[in-house]
C-alpha cells in the first residue's frame, strides 16, 4: 500500500516516509486493524523512542505525513469504539490504499498550472507525492484532484506577467 486516506479526504503519500517511519506506521496499521483499546494506541503512538517523536516536539510531529496518518489511525479507533463521534463526511474505507501517480508536468498540464508551482505545492504538502530514485516527482492523482488552485494568484501573476512585458 503506498496512501494513506485520512478521515478528512487528505491523501498522505506513505512512500515518502523512511524506512523505519514506514516500518512504525504498519506497527500502528496492525494495531489498529486488531481494533486494540484507544489507551494502549495512544501508548504506541507517544513512546519516547517512537520514530514520530525522535528529535521533533509533539506539535511538529503531528504535523508531518507520519504523524497526520497515525493520528488519523487513532481517530479511527476511537470512533470504532465509540468514544468519539465521526465527523458528517466519514466513510469507514480502509485508509491504507494503492495509488496511481503522475509526473509532474503532467500534474502541471492537467490543473493549468508550471511544472514549478505544481513541485513547490508539493514540497509544501499540499499535494501528496514523492521524489522517485531518479529525482523525479511522483504525484499522487487522487491528492492532485483534491488540489484547488489559488485562481486569484494565478490571475495576479499572470497580470504582473503582462505588465512587466508591455513596460520593456
Amino acid at each position: 500500500m503506498d496512501i494513506h486516506i485520512r478521515i478528512d479526504g487528505e491523501i498522505v503519500d506513505l512512500l515518502a516516509l523512511s524506512d523505519e517511519e514506514y516500518a512504525f506506521y504498519q506497527k500502528c496499521l496492525l494495531a489498529f486493524r486488531q481494533n486494540i483499546p484507544y489507551d494502549e494506541y495512544l501508548k504506541i503512538i507517544q513512546e519516547q523512542d517512537s520514530i514520530l517523536l525522535k528529535n521533533t516536539p509533539i506539535k511538529k510531529a503531528y504535523q508531518k505525513p507520519l504523524g497526520k496518518a497515525v493520528l488519523d489511525l487513532g481517530d479511527r479507533l476511537a470512533i470504532q469504539q465509540g468514544l468519539k463521534q465521526p465527523p458528517a463526511e466519514y466513510v469507514n474505507n480502509d485508509p491504507c490504499q494503492e495509488e496511481e501517480y503522475i509526473s509532474a508536468s503532467e500534474a502541471a498540464r492537467i490543473k493549468g498550472m508550471k511544472q514549478p508551482s505544481i513541485v513547490a505545492a508539493c514540497q509544501k504538502g499540499k499535494i501528496a507525492a514523492h521524489k522517485g530514485s531518479n529525482g523525479r516527482w511522483h504525484i499522487s492523482v487522487r491528492s492532485l484532484q483534491r488540489y484547488e488552485v489559488n485562481k486569484t494568484r494565478q490571475a495576479n501573476r499572470l497580470g504582473k506577467t503582462i505588465n512587466k512585458l508591455s513596460h520593456e
